[in-house]
C-alpha cells in the first residue's frame, strides 16, 4: 500500500480543507431553492494589514485553511507585492458559506478574487452577472491554454468563461491491497468482477465494502456511480437538470443494485451510522475490502480502482470536485484584481503551490506546467483516471441542500436495515419537484 508514517499527522492538517469541501459542497449546482439571507446577517470581516505604500487593496477570498496551507499562498502573495507594491492583497479563508459572500458583493462593492466551487451557487452568480467575463483575460495571459478545455467548460455560460479551474480532487473505490494479496484477488473492471471479489472477501469474514453512513458525501457518491454506470451520465445530468423524476424505474433499478448488495451481505451492516474517518479506518486495519471515498479522504494510505463498469456501452463519467478562481464584478480597482488573478493562474505560480501543498490532502493541480513526475503514485493514478472519462462531473452532494440529500441518504439506510424507502422515495421526488418548480417561478 502506498503508506504514509504520520497519518494522524496528515488528518488533522488536512482536516480545515475537509470541512470547507464540506462547507462548499453544502451549496447547490443544479436549480434549488435559494436560501434567503436576511438583512442584519453578520457580514464576513477579515483583518486588514495594510501594506506600506500600497495604494490599491484587493481582497483575495482562499478555500485554504491555516498555516500548512495558507503559508504557500502568504509566499505568493509577498512575492506578487514584490512585483506591484502599490497592491495591497489582503487573505482571508471562508468565515462564511461563499454565497453569503456572494450576497454581500450584491451590496457592498469590494475589490476581490475568490476561489469558488464549481457549484449551482457559483453559476447563478455567473448568470446574474456577478463574476468578470475572464474569456479576454485568458486569452491575454495564455490561460486558456493552460488549463483543461473540458474543466473550463464546467461553468461556461454562453460559450464565455467565468471560473479558471486550478484544483480538482476524484473518486475511486479505495482497497486494502494486503487483504487482495492475501486471498489472491485483482482490482475488478467490471461489476462482474466486483462480485467475484466481494464474494471472495464475504467466504473469508471480511465484509468486502464499508460505507460512511453518517457521511452524505460518501452516501450520495453510491447515489451517483450506480446511476451513471447503470443509466449513464447523461441520464444522471437529466436528473439532476430537473428533467427526469424519481420515480423513473431507472431511478428504481439504482436501488435495487443497491438492496442486491445489501442482501448478498456485501455492505458491512452498521455501516449506516459510520463517519468517514472511521470507515476509512476500517479498510486501512483490513476488517473491510473496499471503500467509495474521494482522494481527500484516503490520505495516501490505500490503492484505488474506477468504480466498476457495468454496461461497457455506455460513456463513463466520474466525479471531480473543483475549485477554481473567479474576480467580483463589481469591484472597483477590477485592474489590479486582474493583476493579482493572472498571477495566481500563471505557471510561475501554480507550480510552486503544487511544490508546496502536501499531496496527501488529494487535489490534483490542473496547470499544464505542472510535472506531474511530481506526482504521488496515487495523484497519478487519478489523473489517468479523470482524463480517461467521457463525462466529468461535480458529486450530487455539490448539487444539493437537506431537502434531497436527507431522504437520499434515508433511501440507502432503509435499505441496509430491510426497512421501507417508498415514503422517503416520496419525499425526494415531492422535494425535488419543488426546487426545480421553485426556480423557474
Amino acid at each position: 500500500m502506498w503508506r504514509t508514517p504520520k497519518r494522524a499527522n496528515l488528518a488533522r492538517n488536512a482536516v480545515s480543507i475537509l470541512l470547507i469541501l464540506a462547507a462548499l459542497t453544502a451549496c447547490q449546482c443544479a436549480p434549488v431553492e435559494k436560501a434567503e439571507i436576511e438583512p442584519t446577517a453578520v457580514i464576513p470581516t477579515v483583518e486588514i494589514v495594510p501594506t506600506e505604500g500600497a495604494q490599491i487593496e484587493v481582497f483575495y477570498v482562499s478555500v485554504f485553511q491555516g498555516a500548512e496551507m495558507g503559508s504557500p499562498e502568504a509566499h505568493l502573495i509577498e512575492q506578487f507585492h514584490a512585483d506591484h507594491p502599490e497592491i495591497s492583497i489582503t487573505r482571508s479563508p471562508y468565515r462564511a458559506f461563499p454565497e453569503v459572500y456572494l450576497d454581500w458583493l450584491r451590496r457592498f462593492p469590494f475589490t476581490a478574487v475568490m476561489s469558488l466551487p464549481a457549484d449551482y451557487n457559483t453559476r447563478q452568480a455567473i448568470e446574474e452577472g456577478l463574476l468578470v467575463d475572464l474569456t479576454g483575460i485568458l486569452a491575454r495571459e495564455d490561460l486558456d491554454r493552460a488549463y483543461p478545455e473540458d474543466f473550463q467548460a464546467m461553468l461556461a455560460h454562453e460559450g464565455r468563461v467565468y471560473f479558471l479551474p486550478i484544483f480538482h480532487s476524484w473518486f475511486g473505490v479505495y482497497y486494502n491491497t494486503e487483504v487482495f494479496d492475501r486471498y489472491d484477488l485483482a482490482p475488478p473492471e467490471t461489476w462482474e468482477e466486483l462480485l467475484v471479489v466481494c464474494k471472495t472477501l464475504s467466504e473469508n469474514n471480511v465484509a468486502p465494502i464499508v460505507y460512511a453512513g453518517d457521511d452524505r458525501q460518501m452516501v450520495s457518491a453510491w447515489f451517483d456511480y450506480l446511476n451513471m454506470r447503470l443509466n449513464g451520465p447523461d441520464f444522471h445530468a437529466a436528473l439532476t437538470n430537473g428533467e427526469e423524476s424519481y420515480t423513473d424505474e431507472r431511478i428504481r433499478a439504482v436501488f435495487d443494485t443497491w438492496q442486491f448488495l445489501v442482501e448478498s451481505g456485501y455492505i458491512l451492516e452498521n455501516s449506516w451510522g459510520l463517519q468517514a474517518e472511521a470507515s476509512m479506518d476500517m479498510v486501512i486495519g483490513g476488517e473491510a475490502g473496499m471503500i467509495l471515498a474521494p482522494g481527500y479522504q484516503s490520505h495516501g494510505e490505500l490503492d484505488f480502482f474506477r468504480f466498476p463498469i457495468m454496461d461497457p456501452g455506455l460513456p463513463v463519467g466520474e466525479l471531480t470536485p473543483t475549485i477554481g478562481y473567479v474576480i467580483l464584478a463589481n469591484s472597483p480597482d477590477i485592474e489590479a484584481a486582474i493583476e493579482f488573478f493572472s498571477y495566481m493562474g500563471s505557471a510561475e505560480a501554480q507550480v510552486y503551490l503544487a511544490q508546496q501543498i502536501d499531496p496527501a490532502i488529494g487535489l490534483l493541480p490542473l496547470h499544464r506546467a505542472i510535472d506531474r513526475d511530481t506526482f504521488t503514485p496515487e495523484m497519478q493514478k487519478a489523473a489517468v483516471l479523470i482524463e480517461s472519462a467521457d463525462v466529468i462531473r461535480q458529486p450530487y452532494f455539490w448539487c444539493f441542500g437537506d431537502n434531497l440529500l436527507n431522504p437520499l441518504s434515508s433511501i440507502f439506510r432503509n435499505i441496509l436495515l430491510d426497512q421501507d424507502y417508498e415514503d422517503e422515495l416520496e419525499s425526494l421526488e415531492k422535494n425535488h419537484l419543488m426546487v426545480f418548480e421553485a426556480s423557474f417561478q
